[in-house]
């Protein structure tokens, strides 16, 4: 039933960014009381046994009378037209939602996407420029067909519409479906026909134009371009105040704008990984100002703040300002190769993938059985499958196929390479364990000749015997010691001279910064090769691990006791932002 997927599909879209609905029209009842709403995930798979995805619960027994008419429609013109209800794009921008859910389900030239979040009031649809559909046709059928079903909440109607109109003849003759709404003027006569005459060419002018200023201003010929709508007649942006209703979607476009970005960054990054030289200042600055911006979300999500509603716009804004910024970075980065010397580029490390993949599989036979990373070398295959999938379509001309295969080259090679890494840094923090219990259970025996340590004394005892029996957890053996092991030797330490109280120190701060930058070295790797399902509190809560281990890394340099709580928040932040990512998408660690 559904026809080939086009690889290479890159959509111009008519995508609708909607504003609040101005008021409930008459509809039929059951299109006015949609069900109860299910959250979206961040990303959606389109259901394979139909073109009917609902995930919001809004069509109820209508989807039997949709698929009918998503089927006379392919019957009729050769278009596929799937549509998916979700109750809100999990903090994307519609068109980027509608976008990817596009390319990742593989839909084809002849394929269209109408995306619909019933509790955001907001909708986009994408479609492809081989399609045959130009982009004021596009923009007719929504106005006409879509849109208003979705302000009287007939969702069953907008797919209705957007059926029919696709179906129907050229710009000007769309038609009604049985939705009851009324007819647009259609007047006959010369001037109507003057009307599409002129339209046509003058819009795939304009289509033309906006395409090469995109491709010269962004130097990525992607072949999806957005045009941003509304259910109402108004402008495309929100109106601004202080409501709850302004606030909810000025967070939603913050949540949407930094996950596009981080992977926009990590994109290219990827890509001019490929390169010779060093990668361009520019990436830094973009990379730096996205991490800004996501550590401001996490600051803004911290549970342990209150934050009125004049607050938590002013961090929203901050963070849309630093995407901002950021966005215009990344794009003064311009493609480091022309696709036939990328592809080029690409094959040596495409070829060593197997290699490293095997030896990451040895590796994950030392981990301990619960260790999360053991999964990497199976997530690895999965990329050099797709390495392989996308080299198949790739050609000198190809640059999307190129770039994919590249992102999957880098996403293979971190898993690969992180997994016997992870066996070198435990096998290290097991030897400094073995270093560390002697000189813990030393200043364990002074402590026991003083009274005042008594209590002291008590808590960290078990902590010590726990220690000696955990060689297939050094990690959380030398967490278990941090605080017993500093406590110790700050109430033992008036009697060492101050050079060996700041060797005691630094040494702490080593077993620290070893475990806090494993545990988010694993974290990020898990996070580049499943990002596509990953949401904005893994990321922010990565980022703010990453900050706090650097700021760690630089205070001991000169103060090992101050740098010391920094690096084991910075660790406990890593294994939040791993937990997060993997709840996000589904693993079980």
């Amino acid at each position: 039933m559904r026809a080939a997927r086009a690889a290479a599909r890159a959509a111009a879209v008519a995508a609708c960014a909607l504003g609040p609905v101005l008021g409930p029209t008459p509809a039929p009842a059951a299109a006015l009381a949609p069900a109860a709403p299910s959250p979206a995930a961040d990303t959606v798979r389109l259901d394979p046994a139909g073109q009917v995805t609902d995930r919001a619960g809004a069509l109820g027994r209508r989807e039997g009378e949709v698929q009918r008419a998503l089927w006379r429609l392919e019957a009729d013109a050769g278009l596929q037209l799937f549509v998916a209800y979700v109750h809100d794009f999990s903090g994307h921008e519609p068109q980027s939602w509608a976008d990817f859910a596009a390319v990742r389900n593989r839909l084809g030239s002849r394929d269209l996407l109408l995306a619909v979040a019933t509790g955001e009031g907001r909708h986009a649809v994408s479609a492809d420029v081989a399609s045959g559909l130009t982009a004021a046709r596009l923009r007719e059928v929504d106005r006409h067909e879509i849109s208003p079903a979705l302000r009287a909440h007939d969702w069953a109607g907008a797919a209705l519409g957007a059926a029919h109109g696709y179906s129907a003849g050229p710009v000007g003759s769309v038609g009604t479906p049985s939705t009851g709404r009324l007819a647009r003027d259609t007047a006959p006569g010369n001037g109507g026909k003057h009307v599409v005459s002129l339209v046509l060419p003058l819009a795939g002018l304009v289509v033309a134009a906006l395409l090469i200023w995109y491709l010269a201003r962004h130097g990525v010929p992607s072949r999806r371009r957005l045009v941003p709508r509304r259910w109402s007649s108004e402008a495309a942006e929100p109106p601004g105040g202080t409501g709850e209703d302004s606030l909810e979607r000025l967070n939603s476009r913050a949540r949407g704008r930094l996950i596009d970005l981080d992977d926009a960054v990590r994109d290219r990054a990827a890509e001019l990984s490929f390169a010779t030289g060093d990668p361009p200042r520019e990436l830094g600055a973009a990379a730096e100002e996205t991490a800004a911006a996501l550590r401001t979300r996490h600051h803004l999500d911290d549970p342990a703040v209150r934050r009125d509603g004049q607050e938590r716009r002013r961090l929203l804004e901050e963070i849309l300002a630093r995407c901002e910024t950021a966005g215009h970075r990344l794009e003064a980065v311009r493609p480091a190769q022309e696709p036939g010397e990328a592809l080029r580029a690409l094959r040596p490390r495409a070829d060593a993938l197997p290699g490293h993949i095997a030896r990451a599989e040895q590796a994950a036979g030392l981990l301990p059985p619960d260790d999360p990373v053991r999964a990497h070398p199976q997530a690895a295959r999965e990329r050099l499958a797709r390495v392989v999938e996308e080299l198949g379509r790739a050609d000198e001309e190809s640059r999307r196929a190129v770039r994919a295969a590249q992102v999957a080259v880098v996403q293979a090679e971190a898993l690969a390479e992180g997994v016997p890494r992870r066996a070198r840094e435990l096998d290290e923090a097991r030897a400094r364990l073995a270093e560390e219990l002697p000189l813990a259970e030393a200043d364990l025996a002074k402590a026991r000749e003083e009274h005042a340590l008594h209590g002291l004394v008590a808590r960290a005892e078990p902590v010590l015997a726990r220690a000696w029996e955990a060689r297939q957890d050094p990690f959380g053996a030398l967490r278990d010691l941090a605080e017993v092991d500093g406590r110790l030797a700050e109430a033992v330490g008036p009697e060492r001279e101050g050079s060996e109280r700041a060797g005691r120190a630094r040494t702490l701060l080593g077993h620290a910064l070893l475990v806090a930058g494993s545990e988010l070295a694993a974290a990020q790797d898990f996070l580049a090769a499943h990002r596509d399902r990953i949401g904005t509190a893994a990321r922010a809560r990565l980022a703010e691990a990453a900050h706090h281990l650097w700021r760690a890394r630089q205070a001991g340099e000169e103060d090992a006791a101050l740098a010391l709580p920094m690096a084991w928040r910075a660790d406990a932040l890593a294994r939040e932002g791993r937990a997060a990512a993997a709840g996000d998408a589904g693993a079980g660690g």
